[in-house]
């Protein structure tokens, strides 16, 4: 192993950049559908609620519904994996903890500035459970990975723990109320508390099971990333990649099959239950056959280059989910041009790709003269104590 040191852009793995991107735009996508133009704090009844047991809620569930933040915690694991492969133990740690707590700073000043739904605070929080993961076996890391990404919300749902760690649904009423009402509104002192009380009944009281929850999928990354089945855009693992799309579109399939199955019927406590294993089930095999799909599309030229259009998003990954807010926000919130108004569930959706495309212009733009995207330039620097090198050197330039 050598000293730990600032990777460069050429020596980065394309597939992961392509991964985290379209991650990114299932993130957007999912954000602007849900919190972001209010379809999930409206009336339950109302035929715009993105969770509804219509054609639109059930299709947002299926192909949706936390997928994007799985894949995000995903590749987390699998780059913490390359770390190590790269410099010393005691460095990489280190360096690893100065990383989570800028993260986490980044995460709290963006709830409070921007977004109570940030996400970053908790992926800090969650990033220390790989530490002790260096030293288990691959197959251990695998079976304990399934376990964590599949039963805590299973466990959640079974009625004494749901009504020990779940708000009262009063409490949530009103919390989605207040929310929206922020949302359309224009008072930024309602809306600071606005997004403190969503974020303590949302994220932090979820806490509990959401940790963990992410955890397996930090660790399933971590196993895959220390297998290295991802290097030369995963062509050395092709067979294991294919196995995974068969099995992930089956079980995947099975799982909406029930889950059609149960729309509209009133489930007991033991059948949701079950129903809750078979969604997070189908959540980790439709991810597994989203990836194995992209690794099997990037073995063919034309794919390839197609699907390297978004590499630049994934180079900036912590720069568009931040922007993705302050865009959002002002494009759907009171204080901006109030779309939500207006604009909730599927359109809304649209919406959100549109603002993706414009962020792949710009981070297209933005490395052809420079090193790293604004924020990652930040994080690398507070990261490593010093300035670090921002433009790119004049000869590797790429004119417009």
């Amino acid at each position: 192993m050598t000293a730990l040191v600032p990777i460069h852009r050429a020596d980065r793995e394309p597939l992961l950049d392509v991964l985290r991107a379209l991650a990114l735009c299932v993130v957007l996508a999912d954000n602007v559908m849900t919190t972001f133009s209010g379809s999930s704090f409206l009336p339950r009844t109302s035929s715009d609620y993105i969770h509804n047991e219509g054609l639109s809620g059930m299709l947002f569930r299926l192909l949706v519904g936390l997928r994007s933040m799985t894949v995000m915690s995903f590749l987390f694991g699998v780059g913490f994996s390359i770390q190590l492969t790269r410099a010393k133990e005691r460095e990489v740690t280190a360096m690893y903890l100065r990383r989570l707590a800028i993260m986490f700073a980044f995460g709290v000043c963006h709830v409070l500035l921007v977004w109570w739904g940030d996400i970053l605070w908790i992926y800090a929080l969650t990033g220390l459970v790989l530490l002790p993961c260096r030293r288990a076996g691959t197959r251990t890391l695998i079976g304990v990975g399934l376990a964590l990404a599949i039963l805590p919300r299973v466990i959640v749902s079974i009625p004494a723990i749901e009504t020990a760690l779940v708000p009262d649904k009063a409490i949530m009423q009103q919390t989605r109320e207040s929310m929206l009402a922020a949302i359309h509104g224009s008072d930024h002192a309602q809306m600071f508390a606005a997004h403190l009380r969503t974020l303590f009944y949302i994220h932090v009281r979820a806490l509990p099971w959401f940790l963990p929850w992410l955890a397996g999928r930090y660790v399933l990354g971590f196993a895959a990333g220390r297998q290295r089945i991802f290097q030369k855009n995963g062509a050395n693992h092709l067979q294991l990649f294919r196995k995974l799309t068969v099995a992930g579109f089956l079980i995947a399939l099975i799982g909406a099959a029930i889950r059609i199955a149960v729309v509209g019927r009133e489930l007991g406590p033991t059948r949701k239950v079950v129903v809750r294993l078979v969604d997070d089930t189908s959540v980790v095999a439709s991810v597994a056959l989203g990836i194995s799909l992209v690794v099997l599309l990037m073995q063919n030229s034309r794919w390839r280059r197609w699907l390297s259009v978004l590499i630049p998003i994934g180079q900036t990954p912590l720069t568009t989910y931040l922007s993705q807010s302050i865009m959002a926000t002002f494009l759907f919130y009171g204080w901006g041009l109030g779309l939500a108004h207006h604009v909730q569930g599927p359109k809304a959706g649209l919406i959100g790709l549109a603002v993706f495309a414009v962020q792949v212009t710009m981070a297209t733009l933005w490395l052809r003269r420079y090193e790293l995207g604004p924020m990652e330039w930040v994080w690398r620097t507070l990261a490593y104590g010093k300035r670090q090198p921002m433009r790119r050197r004049s000869s590797e330039v790429v004119l417009v």
